[in-house]
């Protein structure tokens, strides 16, 4: 029920409205890892509060994105590595060499904003805001989000300037509307009886 809550395929289509058919649904394809993975590592690991075992199941998936496309990688032991190994072998054929490498790194700081949630959770601590919108941009799914877009429009940014200020920019502020529309996506709606509650809540505590 939850699933069918979550329409990706609308995620897609909205943050990708030039891409082919064909080419949605491996977007969405990725888009489900993603937020499958979120939900896993925070089920598996919150609990427990276990940063060690987090950092050493996020450095294993690194070896699921082999940049020459040959080496063997690890035989999958969880449905987020068989999800990322699949991924992996129908996108990157197609990138070159230094996209490949660009890319990966992009999912390696998707990786490292959940272990960031993990050590929030692991020291009661709760950002601002601000700062939560500022490490999603440098962190999380912004800098992946908008590597997909290059993806679905065959619009390769060459390394040369994918690193200059301005680009770097307009590309994680670009990329910033995808975040927060997955995260709308990926949640449920809330009752309407709910959002009145909460807002009488608030004008209390205002009078108060």
């Amino acid at each position: 029920h939850e699933f069918a809550l979550m329409d990706y395929a609308l995620l897609t289509a909205l943050t990708h409205p030039d891409a082919a058919p064909s080419e949605l649904d491996l977007l969405t394809d990725w888009y489900v890892w993603a937020l499958f993975f979120e939900r896993h590592i925070l089920e598996k690991y919150k609990r427990s509060r276990d940063l060690e075992g987090a950092k050493n199941y996020l450095t294993r998936l690194f070896s699921f994105m082999p940049i020459d496309l040959v080496s063997a990688s690890p035989v999958p032991a969880n449905s987020v590595e068989r999800g990322l190994a699949d991924l992996w072998t129908r996108t990157a054929p197609r990138m070159s060499t230094d996209w490949r490498v660009h890319f990966s790194r992009s999912i390696q700081k998707l990786l490292e904003g959940s272990f960031w949630e993990l050590s929030n959770i692991n020291q009661n601590r709760v950002p601002s805001p601000i700062r939560y919108v500022e490490m999603r941009r440098k962190v999380g799914s912004a800098p992946w989000s908008a590597d997909l877009v290059e993806y679905a429009t065959y619009a390769e940014i060459q390394p040369e300037i994918a690193g200059r200020d301005g680009l770097s920019s307009s590309h994680q502020h670009g990329a910033l509307d995808g975040v927060l529309e997955l995260g709308h996506v990926s949640r449920p709606p809330v009752p309407q009886q709910a959002v009145h509650r909460r807002r009488e809540t608030e004008l209390v505590s205002l009078r108060l």
